[in-house]
């Protein structure tokens, strides 16, 4: 029997770090549902409401297929954790005719023995770091010890793709760690950045400023406001003084909405 899938969106996205969007775009499939409950999820509607469409694996074999025929400079799997057993046999087909990286856009609250067998299957592991503090994950996401287990996922994502390799501007092979900044957690941010310097001083690491209330993040103060200027360009200043140079920042016009794709393709 054939698996089966919630996507929630297909399509070229554009709003990836440029290593991975690129000028062509990034083949982006979003999965519906999530492991972690983010008070303040941008993409609510799919990863809580699980908004989307039931596909089995031949037709996401497809829509890879597909995506490579748009020109896309990658596959990227957008919250594909809850069907991370499912993947495996996919991925493996996908592997026989993809001529583009493949790229698992995680949390990293991941169960390392399934992460481990992604070995020789992701090329790109895009791995978000959110939290230090574990009252925070608690509190906000429903993720408890969710910084001993991120940093052991991203630990194993190194150890699959220990090189950075990057062709005409995109990535190839390796990880690149995101850290979505809170607003008025400035203290948790520096303890993340504290690891990732120690961790890998030459990773890339993509710092956002584009929190935006969204979800339930109103009911949740101090997460109903903003990202101060000030308290990005600090985080963006102790970043660099920690010798993290590979990577990216963002205006504070980032904050915006319009970032968030509509979940509308395929419902």
């Amino acid at each position: 029997m054939d698996n089966i899938f919630r996507i929630a969106h297909y399509g070229l996205h554009y709003g990836e770090e440029p290593i991975i969007s690129g000028t062509s775009g990034s083949g982006t499939v979003f999965f519906s549902g999530c492991n972690m409950h983010c008070v303040y999820c941008q993409n609510y509607v799919v990863s809580q409401q699980r908004k989307g469409k039931l596909i089995t694996g031949s037709q996401l074999l497809d829509i890879f297929a597909q995506l490579q025929d748009m020109g896309a400079h990658n596959i990227n799997l957008v919250t594909p954790t809850p069907y991370i057993r499912l993947l495996i046999d996919v991925l493996r087909k996908a592997k026989q005719f993809l001529t583009i990286p493949i790229v698992y856009n995680t949390s990293s609250y991941e169960y390392v023995t399934y992460l481990s067998q992604l070995d020789g299957l992701v090329d790109v592991y895009l791995a978000d770091i959110k939290y230090y503090d574990n009252d925070l994950a608690i509190k906000y996401s429903q993720a408890p010890d969710y910084f001993d287990i991120a940093t052991q996922s991203v630990s194993l994502m190194r150890s699959q793709q220990p090189q950075d390799i990057i062709v005409d501007g995109i990535m190839k092979k390796g990880l690149i760690i995101r850290h979505l900044t809170l607003p008025h957690y400035k203290e948790d941010s520096k303890c993340i950045l504290d690891w990732i310097a120690n961790f890998d001083s030459l990773c890339f690491v993509s710092l956002m400023s584009q929190y935006v209330p969204c979800g339930k993040a109103h009911e949740y103060a101090p997460l109903n406001d903003k990202v101060s200027s000030s308290q990005y360009k600090q985080l963006v200043n102790y970043m660099y003084d920690l010798g993290l140079t590979n990577g990216y920042t963002q205006q504070p016009s980032s904050a915006t909405t319009e970032y968030i794709p509509h979940f509308n393709q395929i419902d």
